[in-house]
């Protein structure tokens, strides 16, 4: 007799504990590779939604200027002059080595503008790439509708309350027609007292025709520290400040990861249950055939020949 007819013979007279077993290890390794494969597209789908909030690398022109600041209050700058990026240059952002972990690219200019015919109120005004700058900042709330067009404008609230504006008047700067279409909540951040424009559109007002105050990058890295994609950008610009603001690499992260572990906790606990079963499968399989085994033993059985009958039944039964 064969080792493997005892064990073929043993399955056949408990099929129905063999079946359920089997079906339990299937549906229990089913749901470990659904499980992974759920986690892995939960994650792609996280991070692409969280590479739309904000930007979480900035690029800003070197400096000699010290910035004079103390308690949180800035003072001004001693020295130096204001640098700009030129325009033209950017594009060479989408070539670093990881290009491929870089989302929304938004090129500024900034600078301070005094309405006609209220030279006393000064106010900054932000010229955007507007498509890259709403896709940047899906969290703006605002009124009426944001500026798709050269000649408009949308207004931070603290700008609007100082200029009393309201959506759908007109403001000259530099003799320039803008009409405000939209005037954002109050949201506690800088963006409540600036004034919003077409870039190339600002870049004229300001007289700073290809100019580029600073780029706000919003980038996630899979596989690879944040950092290398600031040297990269580094290496591209010579002259540039690149910074990763970590708090919001580090929230990123932070959430990829809970995902993940979700995901990894759940295929262990239905991993330890299918192992739970195979050994209880085994016990019981051992304790109900003592008088089997002692037969066995008799006919001359090694015991290594009787572990092996074991094993190979609950082998078939999860295999």
């Amino acid at each position: 007799m064969k080792l493997i007819d005892i064990i073929v013979g043993h399955i056949r007279r408990k099929r129905s504990r063999f079946l359920f077993l089997t079906l339990t290890l299937t549906f229990g390794v089913a749901a470990i590779v659904a499980m992974f494969s759920v986690t892995d597209t939960m994650s792609l789908q996280a991070e692409e939604r969280l590479n739309r909030f904000g930007a979480n690398i900035v690029m800003m022109p070197g400096r000699d200027s010290l910035p004079l600041v103390y308690g949180g209050m800035a003072l001004g700058d001693v020295g130096g002059e204001v640098r700009y990026f030129e325009e033209s240059e950017l594009p060479a952002i989408r070539t670093i080595r990881n290009s491929r972990n870089l989302g929304v690219v938004s090129p500024k200019i900034v600078g301070v503008v005094a309405p006609d015919g209220l030279s006393e109120e000064r106010l900054l005004m932000v010229g955007a790439d507007l498509d890259e700058e709403y896709a940047l900042k899906t969290w703006w709330a605002f009124t009426g509708e944001l500026p798709d067009a050269p000649g408009e404008i949308m207004a931070g609230f603290d700008a609007a309350k100082r200029l009393d504006l309201e959506v759908g008047e007109r403001l000259f700067i530099e003799g320039k027609p803008l009409q405000v279409t939209a005037i954002l909540n109050s949201s506690g951040s800088s963006d409540d007292g600036v004034l919003f424009g077409d870039l190339a559109e600002v870049q004229a007002i300001l007289g700073k025709e290809g100019k580029v105050s600073l780029v706000e990058i919003a980038a996630f890295c899979r596989g690879c520290p944040i950092s290398d994609m600031v040297l990269q950008i580094a290496e591209k610009f010579p002259g540039a400040r690149v910074t990763a603001l970590s708090q919001a690499v580090m929230s990123k992260m932070q959430s990829i990861e809970m995902i993940k572990g979700f995901g990894l906790g759940a295929a262990l606990f239905v991993a330890v249950i299918g192992a739970l079963l195979v050994f209880m499968l085994t016990t019981s399989s051992v304790n109900e055939r003592t008088r089997e085994i002692g037969i066995f033993r008799a006919m001359g059985f090694r015991r290594s020949h009787i572990m092996e009958v074991m094993l190979l039944e609950s082998v078939m039964a999860s295999g």
